[in-house]
C-alpha cells in the first residue's frame, strides 16, 4: 500500500467516528496560529488539523498548510511517543507562517500536553 508523504498514514490519522469526543471531551492548548483539542490515547498518538476557510480562503493554501503541519508531525517523531488523540486548528495569519515557525508551534503544544 502506497502511502503519500505528504500525509499521515491511516493509523496516524483521527477516524471520523472518533473526531467528535475529542471535540467533545478535549482538553484545549493554544499557540499564536495554532491550537490543539486533545484526549489521552491508549495507543500510539492520532493527529487531525483543521483548516476552516474563513482562515484560509483559497484550498492551495490550507492544504500547504496541512502538508507543513503533517510533515512537522513525522519529522518530530512524537506520534508513536506521545499517547494523545488530538486535532489542530489554525487560526488566522497561519498560512503566512513559515515552516520553521510551524515547526515551532506545533512543539509547543505538544510540549504543552507532555507537562
Amino acid at each position: 500500500m502506497f502511502i503519500s508523504p505528504t500525509m499521515l498514514s491511516k493509523e496516524e490519522r483521527i477516524s471520523r467516528s472518533f473526531f467528535p469526543s475529542v471535540l467533545k471531551r478535549g482538553k484545549s492548548l493554544h499557540a499564536a496560529h495554532l491550537s490543539l483539542k486533545y484526549l489521552p490515547a491508549a495507543h500510539g498518538g492520532q493527529f487531525s488539523l483543521v483548516v476552516s476557510k474563513r482562515v484560509i480562503k483559497q484550498a492551495v493554501g490550507r492544504h500547504r498548510l496541512k502538508r507543513q503541519v503533517y510533515s512537522v508531525l513525522r519529522e518530530l517523531q512524537r506520534l508513536k511517543k506521545a499517547r494523545i488523540s488530538g486535532v489542530f486548528f489554525a487560526k488566522q495569519g497561519s498560512e503566512k507562517l513559515s515552516f520553521k515557525e510551524i515547526s515551532e508551534e506545533v512543539g509547543t503544544l505538544l510540549a504543552q500536553v507532555r507537562a
